[in-house]
């Protein structure tokens, strides 16, 4: 018998492989993203179909041969099912997922990340919160657990300490401030208010259980989408195709606004 890895884990990505088979990204606290197969799961009363799902959290069992991992059991914990109730909470849901997808590594510990990722999914799932906020403060959050950190105290062109109420730009290639003086120097440079740098810091040391204690103003929530699809983009792969689906999801959702208010708005015929 090959021998068993056991071990808490939800899944992140998932592709569907010959007739009745899937293969699963697992992110687990200890083993960073585990990639394996799901054989079967898509036949009809399979005991692995639920863990072929989107968002699947609970007890994973993993047989193991060498580098391969085959999926023998799961036990489901939390499935996170109001978010197939909301388009735009799925959509954010998904953004989630695939960041933890492509950002963390198999055979990498990932105890914080993974914490971070079922708090983001539960807030989605379970409050109020703003959908655009949860995944502005997931990104930066896993990102500065990545390594890296967003630059607000000094001057990624030339070092210099950002003096209080100066006009201060962003350079997503940088990732930090720009001073009043390189700001007019670079083209690339994004606009940011010194209460958005602000609430940067207080998301990066707040706890992911806390975050919906955050309340981001329209400004802040505009200008750290902006920064945020430029500095992770630059960083990861996939974040500016996933930026870019957010957008398209935002666009929709504005349209479907204005056909909301223009019908309640038009005279009924009597």
């Amino acid at each position: 018998m090959p021998p068993t890895l056991k071990t808490l884990g939800l899944t992140v990505r998932y592709a569907n492989y010959k007739d009745y088979d899937r293969m699963l990204s697992v992110l687990t606290p200890t083993e960073g993203r585990i990639d394996a197969i799901a054989r079967g799961c898509r036949r009809p009363k399979s005991r692995l179909s639920a863990a072929a799902q989107p968002f699947a959290m609970g007890e994973f069992a993993f047989n193991v041969r060498g580098q391969r991992y085959a999926l023998g059991q799961f036990e489901l914990q939390e499935s996170y099912y109001p978010l197939r109730e909301d388009l735009t909470r799925l959509s954010y849901a998904s953004y989630v997922t695939a960041m933890a997808a492509e950002a963390i590594q198999p055979r990498q510990q990932a105890v914080d990340e993974f914490a971070l990722t079922l708090h983001a999914l539960a807030f989605l799932a379970y409050s109020q919160m703003p959908p655009q906020d949860v995944a502005i403060i997931y990104t930066i959050q896993l990102m500065a657990m990545l390594g890296y950190r967003i630059e607000t105290g000094r001057c990624v062109a030339c070092g210099r300490p950002v003096q209080e109420g100066e006009a201060v730009g962003f350079d997503p290639r940088a990732g930090g401030v720009l001073c009043a003086a390189c700001t007019v120097r670079a083209p690339q440079a994004l606009a940011v208010d010194k209460g958005t740098l602000k609430m940067m810091g207080y998301i990066e040391s707040i706890d992911p259980s806390r975050m919906n204690v955050l309340r981001l103003s329209a400004r802040a929530r505009e200008q750290l989408g902006a920064i945020l699809r430029g500095f992770a983009a630059h960083r990861m792969d996939g974040a500016r195709r996933l930026g870019q689906f957010i957008e398209k999801i935002e666009q929709v959702e504005d349209s479907l606004q204005t056909f909301m208010n223009n019908e309640r708005n038009t005279p009924q015929g009597g």
